[in-house]
């Protein structure tokens, strides 16, 4: 029992510097969320097709162009949810970037985002 305790011991102090150390260094950040300032976009693409693809199930995705500080993304959107996509008139989204189109911009790092407008 006194080998179980002294190695005990011995381990904790490195065990607790290496959760200290993990604990204080800062997580990546993607540039999307290294600002809270507001971000100008735009979406353009077929709005009528993708709010009336509201049934329960596979969702389909429609191509869009996402444009921001001037650089237009291509992106897939579709309409994502429970409740709000059927009491709202539109709907919440999901945004799926392909990550090699977003390397220059500040959805760099960015795979899938979920996008929540107004409801009525």
């Amino acid at each position: 029992m006194a080998v179980g305790k002294r190695a005990w011991q011995q381990i904790r102090v490195p065990i607790v510097v290496l959760l200290g150390i993990a604990w204080a260094m800062p997580a990546e950040t993607s540039p999307l969320f290294e600002s809270d300032s507001v971000l100008g976009v735009r979406i353009s693409g077929p709005f009528q097709p993708l709010v009336n693809n509201r049934a329960e199930g596979e969702r389909e995705y429609f191509p869009f162009q996402l444009q921001v500080d001037g650089a237009a993304v291509p992106v897939r959107i579709r309409v994502r949810g429970h409740s709000r996509v059927r009491v709202c008139e539109f709907p919440p989204l999901r945004l799926n970037f392909s990550v090699s189109e977003t390397d220059a911009t500040v959805f760099s790092g960015q795979d899938k985002l979920k996008l929540v407008t107004h409801c009525r």
